[in-house]
């Protein structure tokens, strides 16, 4: 047993991220930011996310993409993002 993700968290913590969520809730909420995600994405969830992340003109070492979530570094980030 992996401890219920608790060992996923501990390296995604370590790793300086604060944020991580699945690629079809976050490009669900934030949708609304970028003309090509909005309202229909089109493309999975994840391509999705890449558009809507380079439109916001997000630097590269604010974020790392994984296989099934966004990952995010600074909490600023994301309260820049909700602000939004």
């Amino acid at each position: 047993m992996q401890y219920l993700g608790l060992m996923e968290v501990l390296r995604v913590a370590r790793a300086g991220y604060c944020y991580r969520r699945p690629y079809q809730p976050f490009i669900e909420r934030y949708k609304p930011l970028c003309p090509a995600t909005w309202p229909n994405w089109g493309a999975d969830a994840k391509s999705a996310t890449e558009k809507l992340v380079k439109h916001l003109g997000f630097a590269p070492e604010e974020l790392a993409m994984g296989l099934t979530k966004l990952f995010i570094r600074h909490p600023r980030t994301v309260q820049n993002l909700e602000k939004r």
